[in-house]
């Protein structure tokens, strides 16, 4: 993140933070066991990687515990483009199912963005943006986007 923003200073290469949670995790721990909480963990990762890999310039990180982001870079898009690409994420990891002793269950995530701005004086000031949208979302109920404090 501290290239992309380098980046930006330098060319003004725009990128996006959409930062996303696993709803409720310690719930699928605590019924499902560790074993089957590390499962959806891989599975989110990979869905994520995969999601990542199909935009024309994206890449995915965990960032410990169920907490993962998908940086987009040269992300000049509008609202309608960020909501665009937070909705089919969304939509991509709570698609995923899970088998417990023959039971399928799913989980769902909250997610928060943020776009850098000229304003911003190193790439935290993103980061920072997109985690309080993430944590507006868990907040207002969680199973939410949040995009510039536009809840859906």
């Amino acid at each position: 993140m501290q290239r992309n923003y380098q980046q930006f200073r330098t060319d003004g290469a725009q990128f996006a933070i959409y930062e996303l949670d696993v709803d409720w995790f310690k719930r699928v721990n605590d019924l499902h066991g560790h074993i089957l909480g590390n499962e959806v963990l891989k599975q989110v990762g990979q869905a994520l990687a995969t999601f990542a890999q199909e935009q024309p310039a994206a890449t995915a990180y965990r960032l410990g515990g169920e907490e993962f982001c998908l940086v987009v870079y040269n992300a000049q898009q509008d609202a309608d483009g960020h909501w665009r690409v937070a909705t089919a994420l969304k939509q991509c990891l709570d698609g995923l199912t899970f088998t417990d002793d023959g039971t399928q269950f799913g989980v769902t995530v909250s997610l928060g963005q943020a776009e850098v701005r000229p304003d911003d004086l190193n790439y935290l000031d993103v980061y920072k943006r997109a985690d309080r949208s993430l944590y507006e979302a868990k907040r207002a109920g969680r199973n939410r986007i949040n995009i510039d404090g536009v809840m859906k």
